[in-house]
């Protein structure tokens, strides 16, 4: 599985041109993946299953791993995937028919009033870009855009 991820990490490199904080996070995810294939005896891409995915997540969950970090960490093994089906390693993603891990999205929170004073009051000067800044600030402020 490791010849395939480095195959994987230069495609993203030289072809998909990924910044590098993209490509460390792909090989980070994929070679964790990995070591636990390893450790069910799981040595190659071909044997990985949905069932796989399933037990992997499950064992993320376990070792307390965010839905946000689970949610990244499927992301990358599919995204592996589908790279491999691209090449023709593999003709299915098992990552597809997993589990979906819900993240839970956030409301944005909401400003107190010594913070919009504050934002209100940073655009102090008297040329026009200031006072565009601050006519721009109020009219956000006003509307609740």
């Amino acid at each position: 599985m490791k010849k395939q991820i480095e195959a994987f990490k230069q495609y993203l490199i030289v072809e998909k041109k990924s910044s590098s904080n993209t490509v460390e996070s792909y090989l980070r995810d994929l070679l964790q993946f990995s070591s636990y294939c390893a450790s069910i005896k799981i040595t190659t891409v071909q044997k990985v299953k949905t069932d796989t995915i399933n037990a992997y997540m499950q064992y993320l969950t376990n070792q307390g791993k965010s839905d946000a970090t689970k949610a990244r960490i499927s992301s990358s093994i599919r995204a592996f995937y589908r790279y491999l089906i691209s090449i023709g390693a593999v003709t299915e993603n098992p990552v597809n028919a997993a589990n979906k891990n819900k993240v839970e999205k956030k409301m944005p929170g909401v400003l107190d009033s010594s913070q919009i004073v504050l934002l209100l009051s940073q655009p102090s000067g008297n040329d026009y870009k200031s006072i565009r800044d601050k006519a721009m600030l109020e009219l956000l402020y006003a509307t609740g855009i």
